[in-house]
């Protein structure tokens, strides 16, 4: 069953465009041009993941991805200062993507994004438990690429991981001051 994903776009020509790449990739794609719609769907479930654009006509892109409860969200938007990107990443979004864009490179994203989330990223903390691992290293490793964004965005999943996972947050995942992160073992709790 294909994944399905909901593009939340208030042009329509972006929308339609999105929707044919999508679909040519194999995705289903559901389509809107309102934040609360988008909102709507989203609670109804069966979504994979979002394509949001922040500036949306009715409510603030920010407000849908808070709505999104963890569905993840590839951001797409003009807003693209340093300032944005650090805002969007840090309630939530798995990438960030400004306008002008590639169609193809924003359908690769999606696609690396539901791979990550599929399991396909086998090789990271929970393969090496106890073993200290850079942002930089989870960057790449993940990401599968050399990855031309920010390390701190680690900090950013880190944060939501350990939100899902535990209600102590060194818990599961601990911090080594100046280092990175590491899977916290059982006997070293």
């Amino acid at each position: 069953m294909a994944d399905t994903v909901l593009v939340v776009e208030d042009e329509r020509e972006i929308r339609d465009l999105l929707r044919r790449y999508l679909e040519r990739a194999g995705f289903a794609a559901r389509t809107t041009p309102s934040g609360a719609e988008a909102i709507r769907v989203l609670g109804d479930g069966g979504i994979d993941l979002v394509v949001l654009d922040l500036g949306l006509p009715d409510i603030d892109g920010l407000d849908v991805l808070a709505a999104a409860g963890g569905v993840p969200t590839v951001v797409l938007t003009a807003r693209d200062s340093v300032e944005d990107r650090i805002r969007g990443l840090q309630h939530g979004a798995d990438d960030y993507v400004t306008k002008p864009f590639s169609p193809t490179e924003l359908v690769l994203g999606v696609q690396a994004v539901l791979h990550r989330l599929h399991g396909g990223a086998t090789t990271t903390m929970a393969a090496a438990p106890g073993r200290v691992f850079s942002r930089y290293e989870l960057v790449n490793r993940v990401r599968g690429y050399e990855f031309a964004g920010y390390e701190r965005t680690i900090d950013s999943h880190v944060k939501n991981l350990r939100r899902k996972l535990a209600t102590d947050p060194g818990e599961i995942i601990a911090t080594v001051l100046g280092v990175g992160y590491r899977l916290v073992l059982g006997r070293d709790r």
